[in-house]
């Protein structure tokens, strides 16, 4: 099919806004984000944009970091590249649809356009790759007739791009959307990121401008869209690196600060991905810091650092009680609100898991009190799922985030078992099971994703008699006895249990992906025998 574009063929071939629909040319991300409610038909792409005033061009041939960059007024290299549109894949008329889908569901997500900057025109103008990434986004979703054709001509295209020099915002942009929204078996993720982080350094998207924003508004939006751009590969970055157990790309001087200032600075241009990308980002930037924390701390420093984890803590609790995220922006979609929520919950895991830290030599029931803090907020993760994310659809946008944070949850639950009272024990089953009957019964959607969510919990629930046993001081939801030994090492989150057969590789890399979260040490102030406990 893709015959006529070989992947080294450089040569060329032969403002009144109102709400969608009526005008193609504005999307606002505040309608209801239904996709059985949105028109699969397009209006003519060829018309006039009114946020199309400048003369296109690309960024090429950038220099050392250390130097400005160079835009380049030449004509755009992929202005002759083909989209589905020209092939023949997809009707033109499905575009506007698809758009609409991607700015009303996808990306509350990922938070990395502008919805009212990036419509199909000025995104078809701008960058073939870009346009072609988000309809393959869009097409996994709600045209997954489609979806094939248009996701390996976006492939070829990321290709062609690459081999042709092409450096740019959208070519990152694409690179983002891409890798988010993979097949499962594509692991090509780290790699790719690391290509746009680079790119993002060499366009020195890092710096931040001083100078006050553009009054026009076209120049002010693609100011934010670059502006926007280096705060989502921040937050990306993090996510991946404390997925993987690898160094960040990004390092902490050149990491993007004051993102609620920056929202309030550009009120005059709103865009609804804003609080969702700055927020998701600082909750990011805790989080990592307390799963550090945690993976350094032994008995010989424990004393010395005390002074600063009860810092980072103080820090993490006003954050979490402070940060205005649920009202900050009454425009803020229900999925974006929804994720945050979930973000929130799983932080909150974390800082609970922190104070575990510094109890050592505790006075009766204070490691009981906070481990049920540590429970509650696992389990309020899992609820999070079984009544918000599955009933309205939303398991299958989050991609290799949200299985991964639930694994953890799940599995970390799993672990303490043992040492719950049966009261406790039962809630704990009760929610596996909600869980698993909640994800069984959703409809089909592109891969699958409640399916596996099910299989997980069902697994955990099948070897639950495993962990059947007597405890000498269980842990009580009504009762607070002395306290306990409660191990956390992450690498045997799941002792004597195989992984679920028939789990597709986003489940098994967030199963795997557990061996890397602190393995070093156990609540209350136990550590397991090494040198470091001699």
């Amino acid at each position: 099919m893709f015959a006529a574009i070989p992947f080294y063929d450089r040569s060329k071939s032969g403002v009144n806004r109102k709400a969608f629909p009526g005008n193609n040319e504005m999307l606002f991300p505040n309608y209801p984000s239904i996709p059985a409610q949105i028109p699969d038909r397009d209006q003519d792409l060829k018309g006039a944009n009114p946020l199309v005033s400048l003369a296109e061009y690309t960024v090429a041939n950038q220099l050392a970091d250390s130097r400005a960059p160079s835009p380049q007024p030449t004509s755009n290299t992929e202005e002759f590249y083909e989209d589905p549109v020209k092939l023949g894949i997809l009707p033109e008329d499905a575009v506007m649809g698809l758009f609409f889908s991607f700015h009303t569901v996808l990306n509350p997500v990922i938070a990395i356009l502008d919805p009212t900057l990036h419509t199909p025109i000025y995104v078809r103008r701008r960058s073939r790759v870009l346009y072609t990434a988000i309809l393959a986004a869009a097409c996994r979703f709600f045209k997954p007739s489609h979806f094939k054709p248009v996701h390996d001509l976006a492939q070829l295209l990321l290709g062609r791009a690459l081999s042709d020099g092409i450096s740019s915002v959208e070519y990152i942009q694409a690179l983002s959307i891409m890798t988010y929204w993979k097949e499962a078996e594509d692991t090509s993720t780290w790699r790719k990121l690391g290509l746009a982080i680079r790119m993002a350094f060499e366009l020195n998207l890092h710096h931040a401008k001083v100078e006050p924003l553009p009054i026009d508004e076209l120049q002010a939006r693609e100011r934010l869209n670059e502006e926007r751009t280096w705060f989502q590969l921040a937050c990306y970055d993090l996510t991946i690196s404390l997925r993987r157990g690898k160094p960040r790309m990004i390092p902490e001087e050149h990491f993007p600060q004051g993102g609620l200032k920056w929202i309030q600075n550009h009120s005059k241009f709103p865009c609804n991905a804003d609080v969702m990308i700055v927020t998701s980002l600082e909750m990011v930037a805790h989080y990592n810091l307390f799963r550090s924390l945690r993976s350094v701390v032994t008995p010989l420093n424990r004393i010395q650092l005390e002074p600063f984890i009860r810092h980072v803590i103080s820090g993490g609790e006003r954050f979490l009680d402070g940060w205005p995220f649920e009202t900050i922006d009454p425009n803020l979609s229900p999925i974006s609100r929804s994720f945050l929520r979930f973000y929130h919950m799983r932080m909150r895991l974390a800082l609970a898991e922190l104070k575990l830290v510094l109890v050592y030599n505790p006075l009766p029931g204070a490691a009981h009190i906070l481990m049920l803090d540590c429970v509650n907020a696992a389990l309020g993760l899992l609820r999070h799922i079984t009544t918000d994310f599955a009933p309205n659809g939303y398991l299958a946008y989050g991609q290799d985030l949200v299985p991964f944070a639930t694994a953890y949850a799940g599995a970390w639950l799993f672990k303490q078992l043992p040492r719950f009272d049966e009261q406790l024990r039962n809630t704990t089953l009760e929610a596996f099971n909600d869980l698993s009957n909640t994800c069984r019964l959703q409809p089909p959607v592109p891969g699958n994703a409640p399916l596996y969510y099910a299989k997980f919990f069902e697994h955990l629930l099948k070897h639950t008699s495993i962990q059947n046993g007597s405890t000498t001081n269980p842990v009580s939801a009504t009762l607070l006895p002395s306290s306990t030994s409660l191990p956390l090492e992450m690498n045997t989150m799941l002792p004597q249990v195989p992984f679920p057969d028939d789990m597709n590789n986003t489940w098994l890399l967030a199963m795997d992906g557990l061996k890397y979260w602190g393995d070093d040490i156990n609540y209350n102030g136990q550590f397991p025998p090494g040198p470091s406990a001699q």
